[in-house]
């Protein structure tokens, strides 16, 4: 799907999202000393908003939601090990987590397509990044097309003004003090946040998060 179609898809889902209301989404990743550990996200979004195609499935019923998450979220290795969907007013609040055995098993989960964690220990160090891809890139010396996954769907289907007060935010945890990054936020000393305005990064190829510890 080219850039062009992604914008008619961003104007016609702009369209429906103004209308039903808001969606946020907060992702929280905690490691363990042996790269072992838990993911778990939060997802708020309008009662009556419903998105369903190939990419995605946006389900208001609580057990076609779960069904979306174990394709999307799980695979041999990484498994679902809480799930759960309440109303709260007007919206549904969609909580859940998975543990993995490695932190690098994570960019084998289909929600981490054109998406990528790289992960490199030695005797006094550990390096982490993670790239999320909004558009073309070239991997190992060749262009490809990236096709719309999870995060880039909502970037692309809201117009830069109604995008302000729209974030996405990621945390993450580690075994020991965090020594570098480039977080908006270090509530901890073991613990960093970075948060994504969608008006700042809708026209960005890619997004990077990284730290050292």
């Amino acid at each position: 799907m080219n850039r062009k179609k992604n914008y008619v898809i961003a104007i016609l889902l702009t369209i429906v999202l103004v209308i039903s209301g808001c969606f946020e989404y907060q992702e929280r990743l905690v490691l363990k000393q042996d790269a072992s550990g838990t993911m778990e996200v939060d997802m708020w979004f309008n009662k009556d908003l419903n998105i369903e195609d190939d990419n995605y499935n946006l389900s208001q019923e609580k057990d076609e939601m779960e069904r979306e998450i174990r394709e999307k979220y799980t695979s041999e290795k990484v498994k679902l090990i809480k799930y759960d969907m309440v109303e709260q007013d007007d919206k549904k609040h969609v909580n859940f987590q998975i543990a993995f055995p490695h932190i690098l098993d994570l960019n084998e989960i289909k929600q981490f397509n054109k998406n990528k964690i790289t992960y490199q220990k030695d005797d006094s160090r550990i390096e982490y990044q993670r790239y999320i891809y909004f558009g073309d890139h070239e991997e190992d010396g060749d262009s490809e097309e990236v096709p719309l996954n999870f995060l880039s769907r909502f970037v692309f289907a809201m117009l830069e003004e109604f995008l302000q007060n729209i974030k996405f935010q990621f945390e993450l945890e580690t075994p020991q003090e965090i020594k570098e990054s480039d977080a908006d936020l270090k509530p901890s000393k073991n613990k960093a946040v970075w948060t994504f305005r969608l008006s700042q990064v809708m026209y960005d190829n890619k997004i990077t998060i990284s730290a050292t510890f």
